[in-house]
């Protein structure tokens, strides 16, 4: 179950191809995130983000075909930031407001992720 209530970073970016892997995305989402909040955020194979053993966020990444050819590329990002979490996902979900103990700059994190989304720009040359 994922719940995207205001407060939280959800965000789609559009590639053109090829598709970098889940993995290779959120493993550099959660290395910036790290170092940047100064958080142990690692990556739970293939797409999940996790502090503390919780889940942080995702990583989804959807490949479009134009006939017989790979077609853009649309990767979402969905991070747990200020957001509520529901009551029934408290032993598995965590925000960074709550890890932190205080409100996040939601502006710095997107910072962050679209610096990372940036580097992803050798892959293909992103659309604006």
């Amino acid at each position: 179950m994922w719940c995207s209530p205001p407060g939280g970073l959800w965000l789609s970016a559009v590639f053109p191809p090829p598709a970098p892997a889940h993995v290779q995305v959120a493993g550099a989402v959660a290395r910036a995130l790290g170092e940047g909040l100064d958080l142990p955020i690692v990556v739970d194979p293939p797409n999940d983000l996790q502090l503390c053993g919780k889940k942080l966020g995702g990583v989804l990444i959807e490949t479009s075909t134009q006939g017989d050819e790979e077609g853009l590329v649309i990767l979402g990002i969905g991070i747990n930031v200020n957001n509520p979490l529901p009551e029934e996902l408290a032993d598995t979900a965590v925000s960074l407001r709550e890890a932190l103990g205080r409100p996040i700059d939601l502006e710095k994190i997107l910072e962050i992720v679209l610096s990372v989304l940036d580097d992803f720009r050798g892959v293909g040359k992103c659309r604006e």
